[in-house]
């Protein structure tokens, strides 16, 4: 699994795997799709390697760590909604015995700030006298959430968003059937997230409600957008709504950009919102945008968000 992008990230690691000078605990963050997991794979496998210079991508322990089957790796996350005391000191006991085959023992915590408080707690006390040859890494898009004392005890690694040209590239790469104009146009929304481009480029193959939404707006139709909104009620979760409607916000935002004039190769549905739309109007539906990804975050329910969605963008249908 590669990592793409991030040179600077994967230089510094790179420097400290070569010397065998690894960080006993790091914080792996950045919004969802970015890439953590596949950085926290990558040095893993560096980590239990067992030739001259890790990741071999070739030895035993490579090969066993890309398939989530060695056993001197330990993979933590949430049970339900969060990570609990309880999975905390089971890993503190695997991570207090020696390793079976590599040389250290790894912890993979994913969706780290989901930990509650006395699993944190329990987490600052492996942080604050950590095992030999342990190295624990700590995967989480809310960094703020940790306690100030473990952040402080950790390494921390940020993941940069890609370049379009590159998230294009590799859309091309990765899904054949795709037109490039399809990976332009995903690369464009997806605010260098890797990740949110693949989403797009498979909702387009599938339901693609961004581009039903856009296009019941061009439209200027309000039957349409509530059919649309009756239909997300039944089908979406919190997690893919969000993602859509970021990739409304995308488009209105670009059809914002057209209308100042800036130059670039706007897609046809971003020209057609900036005919259809004046810039107050771009500007009021990019501002609800931004306001109901904020309640997806904060676990709105998502009745609650599609109804606000539809009645708002109702509402601008018909000034």
């Amino acid at each position: 699994m590669k990592v793409i992008g991030n040179q600077a990230l994967l230089e510094q690691i790179g420097e400290a795997v070569k010397n065998r000078r690894m960080f006993h605990a790091c914080i792996i963050s950045g919004p969802r799709g970015i890439g953590k997991k596949t950085l926290a794979k990558h040095i893993a496998t560096a980590a239990v390697c067992t030739e001259v210079q890790p990741p071999c991508g070739r030895c035993s322990g490579c090969l066993k760590s890309e398939k989530d089957i060695h056993p001197d790796i330990d993979h933590v996350k949430p049970d339900g909604t969060e990570i609990k005391v309880n999975q905390i000191r089971s890993l503190r006991a695997s991570l207090y015995t020696l390793p079976n085959e590599a040389p250290c023992r790894v912890a993979v915590i994913e969706n780290a700030d989901c930990m509650n408080v006395n699993a944190q707690n329990a987490m600052l006390t492996i942080l604050e006298e950590p095992p030999s040859s342990v190295i624990i890494l700590l995967i989480c898009e809310n960094e703020s959430e940790l306690l100030p004392t473990i952040r402080s005890r950790c390494v921390h690694y940020r993941m940069q968003p890609l370049p379009e040209e590159i998230i294009k590239d590799e859309l091309l790469r990765r899904k054949s059937g795709i037109s490039a104009d399809e990976a332009v146009n995903a690369a464009k929304k997806s605010d260098g997230i890797l990740g949110r481009a693949l989403e797009i480029i498979e909702a387009a193959a599938g339901d693609g409600y961004d581009c039903q939404i856009i296009e019941a707006l061009c439209e200027r139709s309000v039957e349409r957008l509530i059919t649309l909104a009756a239909t997300l009620e039944k089908e979406a979760n919190r997690d893919n709504l969000c993602d859509m409607i970021r990739s409304v916000q995308k488009t209105m935002g670009n059809a914002a950009a057209f209308q100042a004039g800036k130059s670039d190769n706007w897609s046809a549905d971003e020209r057609r919102l900036a005919s259809v739309y004046d810039k107050k109007a771009i500007i009021r539906m990019y501002q609800l945008c931004t306001a109901l990804i904020g309640y997806c975050e904060a676990n709105v329910g998502v009745g609650h968000i599609v109804g606000a969605f539809a009645s708002m963008l109702s509402e601008e249908v018909n000034r």
